[in-house]
């Protein structure tokens, strides 16, 4: 599976609702560390990861089509800041809560000035996402954003 150029819907079946865990309950699994580029920690109060419960991922791993890296929580409280992420360039994202009605998805050219795309997510489907292009999401947020990332294994190119 290649990464889309920015972003593309991906069919893949339905998580089944009783393997989430409640975002309520999603404080209790074992955090990760994220890093900055220059390896110190980063951590903010608004931006959380976590990772799955080992239903969910089992799940996951029966259900892609591809070798799975690691499969995670994120809930964050706020718009995230163009960014691109740090030890992947693809992810399979799949929404449970947009945080808002008006919250999207933007895909920048690697100098960040020219704008490649942007979606609006829709919860309970599959999204592929080219992270190792600058990328932010945008809008007015009126509750934590929960979703489930997929890291697929590093070093390994899939077609559907």
């Amino acid at each position: 599976m290649n990464p889309p150029n920015t972003t593309c819907e991906v069919d893949l079946p339905l998580v089944p609702v009783d393997l989430i865990v409640p975002l309520e309950q999603v404080g209790k699994l074992n955090p990760v560390v994220l890093y900055h580029q220059d390896g110190s920690v980063y951590q903010v109060d608004w931006y959380r990861v976590y990772t799955c419960n080992q239903e969910l991922t089992d799940w996951v791993i029966e259900n892609f089509p591809i070798e799975v890296e690691l499969v995670e929580y994120v809930v964050s409280d706020q718009a995230i800041i163009m960014h691109t992420d740090l030890g992947r360039n693809c992810a399979y994202n799949y929404l449970i809560d947009t945080g808002g009605t008006d919250i999207v998805t933007e895909f920048y050219s690697s100098d960040k000035t020219q704008m490649l795309d942007s979606i609006e997510y829709q919860p309970n489907k599959w999204y592929g996402l080219n992270v190792g292009i600058p990328h932010r999401v945008n809008g007015t947020q009126i509750r934590p954003r929960f979703l489930i990332s997929v890291t697929p294994k590093s070093g390994v190119t899939y077609k559907f």
